[in-house]
């Protein structure tokens, strides 16, 4: 972490904050199997991730999930503060902390459009691995819930990200 304590400390409530307002808005659409959510607002850590230090983001990321999922999502019974524990918040962190290194060290556009296939893809395996597991689901659900979370969030962050940077 290269800012000050408050420049950290800023970063990680500011990314948590707007992560879980962006969970907020897309948490009644729901995923086809009644867990999580339609992953639009993952833009928002993406972009964190591109501008500022990549642990405070990733910290960030991992608390804004857990805020917006015990806030929004678990009221409409698509997840549990637990279940958030298990599974989005660990994903979230390695995501963003993977995508934040990545991104920066290999800064042009199509490093960004690989990033953003290959974390957002792991970070939604970790998750979906983590929901069946912890439910005991069927090992197939894993793919399903990757490629469904995969749909939204992949192209909200190669078309977002690029839009706020230039803004």
């Amino acid at each position: 972490m290269s800012g000050t304590l408050s420049t950290t400390v800023a970063t990680i409530v500011i990314t948590a904050a707007l992560y879980a307002v962006g969970k907020a808005l897309t948490a009644f659409i729901p995923s086809p199997w009644g867990i999580g959510e339609f992953l639009i607002g993952l833009f928002i850590p993406a972009f964190f991730a591109v501008v500022s230090d990549t642990i405070p983001v990733a910290l960030g990321a991992g608390l804004g999930t857990f805020v917006g999922d015990v806030a929004f999502l678990t009221p409409l019974h698509e997840t549990t503060p637990i279940l958030s524990l298990v599974a989005g918040v660990p994903a979230n962190f390695v995501a963003f902390l993977l995508f934040g290194y990545f991104v920066k060290k290999y800064a042009s556009w199509p490093a960004f459009v690989a990033c953003t296939v290959c974390f957002v893809t792991l970070g939604n395996l970790i998750a979906a691995i983590g929901v069946v597991e912890f439910l005991s689901l069927p090992h197939g659900l894993i793919l399903g819930f990757t490629v469904f979370w995969n749909t939204g969030a992949i192209p909200a962050v190669i078309i977002g990200v690029p839009i706020l940077v230039r803004a």
